[in-house]
C-alpha cells in the first residue's frame, strides 16, 4: 500500500502561526520592502519551522514574470530500445527548453501516463505535446478549458486554440522511394512498426500515394514487431524486392538481415532506415537515412507555443533531411 503523502505546508498556515494576514506572509516572504525587519524575521522563522516552501512557479505567473509551458512526452521516444537514447528527442527536448526560456517561458516536463493526475493541478499557459504516441484525448481531459493546445500533425483538436506541430511524414516517406526509384529500384520493401500512431499512418499513405503516381516501383508495405524482422527480410528479398526502407531498426541489423538472406546491401539491394543518429555513416557499407532534425523541429515547437498563445491557431511543419551513404549512391547492377 503506497504512503499517504503529507499536505504541504501551505502560505496560510505560515501566517496563522506567525499571527499575520496571509498577505502580510506573502509580502515578507517575497522581499517587499514595507514590512518591518522584525516581522519578516519572525515570519521567516516560522516558515523555515514549519518547512515551508514556496510554489515558485504560482508565485512567478502571478507577479507576471514567466510564462509555463508544459511538456507531455512518453518514455517510448526517449528510450525506443533497450540501452538506446534516442538523440532526436533528448536533442529536441534540450532545445525546446533553451528556446522557450529565452522568450521568457519555463518548461514544465510531464510524462503521458502521470499527466491525467498532474496537468488539472499545475500553473500553466500552454500544453505542449511532443509524441505522437500520446492519446490526446486523454491530455485533453486534464489540461483546463482555455488553456491552448500544441499537438502532433495529425490529431483534430476542436473548441480550442490549437496549434498541430511535427513532421509532414507522407512526404518523407515519399522522398525515401523517390531515392529507391531513381537508382533504378523496381521493388521495394517498407517495414513499419505495428503501431497505431499518427506517424505510422501518415507514411503507410506515402507509400500508396506513391505507388499510384509510378507504376514502375512496387511498394509493398509491412507493419511488425520487432520478432521476425530477418524473416520478413529474407522473404522479401526472396519474392524479388531490391529496396528496403527500414523503420523498425537501426542500420546495421538491417545490413545484417541482408547479407544473412544472401544479398549484398548497396548493390543487391538498396538500403534506408529512419534514423535520429549518426551512426549509420559508420555502418558496413553506410546506409542511407531518413533523418528529423531536432534543432529545426524545436524552433518549430517555440513558435508553435507562440502562436497559440497568441490566440492564434494554424500548423507548423518542421524539416527532414535524406542522408545519402555510399552505399546507395550506385544504381543497382541488374536494373
Amino acid at each position: 500500500m503506497t504512503a499517504k503523502r503529507p499536505r504541504r505546508v501551505r502560505l496560510a498556515d505560515v501566517a496563522r502561526a506567525a499571527g499575520v494576514s496571509v498577505s502580510t506572509a506573502s509580502r515578507a516572504l517575497n522581499g517587499y520592502a514595507e514590512i518591518t525587519a522584525d516581522t519578516r524575521a519572525r515570519i521567516e522563522d516560522v516558515a523555515q519551522r514549519l518547512g515551508y516552501r514556496a510554489h515558485a512557479t504560482a508565485r512567478s505567473l502571478r507577479m507576471s514574470e514567466v510564462g509555463m509551458v508544459v511538456a507531455v512526452l512518453d518514455p517510448e521516444s526517449l528510450h525506443p530500445a533497450p540501452g538506446r537514447i534516442s538523440h532526436f528527442w533528448s536533442r529536441l527536448l534540450t532545445e525546446v527548453t533553451s528556446g522557450l526560456s529565452e522568450r521568457g517561458m519555463a518548461t514544465l516536463t510531464v510524462m503521458n501516463e502521470q499527466a491525467p493526475a498532474l496537468l488539472s493541478g499545475l500553473p500553466y499557459e500552454a500544453a505542449l505535446v511532443m509524441s505522437t504516441r500520446i492519446d490526446i484525448e486523454q491530455v485533453l481531459a486534464a489540461v483546463p478549458f482555455g488553456v491552448p493546445l500544441v499537438s502532433p500533425i495529425g490529431h483534430d483538436v476542436a473548441k480550442r486554440r490549437h496549434v498541430t506541430l511535427g513532421h509532414d511524414y507522407q512526404a518523407a516517406t515519399e522522398a525515401v522511394l523517390e531515392h529507391f526509384r531513381d537508382r533504378g529500384s523496381r521493388s521495394s520493401l517498407v517495414l513499419l512498426p505495428d503501431l497505431q500512431h499518427t506517424f505510422v499512418d501518415l507514411m503507410a499513405a506515402g507509400c500508396t500515394h506513391f505507388a499510384r503516381r509510378h507504376k514502375d516501383l512496387k511498394v509493398r508495405v509491412v507493419r511488425a514487431g520487432g520478432e521476425g524482422f530477418e524473416r520478413i527480410v529474407a522473404s522479401g528479398i526472396a519474392e524479388g524486392v531490391d529496396s528496403i526502407f527500414s523503420c523498425l531498426t537501426d542500420g546495421a541489423p538491417t545490413v545484417a538481415a541482408v547479407r544473412s538472406a544472401g544479398a549484398n546491401p548497396g548493390t543487391d539491394v538498396l538500403v534506408a532506415v529512419l534514423s535520429d543518429g549518426p551512426v549509420e555513416a559508420f555502418t558496413d557499407p553506410p546506409v542511407t537515412t531518413l533523418a528529423f532534425l531536432p534543432e529545426q523541429s524545436a524552433v518549430g515547437a517555440v513558435d508553435a507555443v507562440e502562436m497559440a498563445l497568441g490566440g492564434r491557431s494554424g500548423t507548423v511543419v518542421s524539416p527532414f533531411d535524406l542522408i545519402v551513404r555510399e552505399s546507395s549512391r550506385r544504381s543497382l547492377r541488374n536494373s
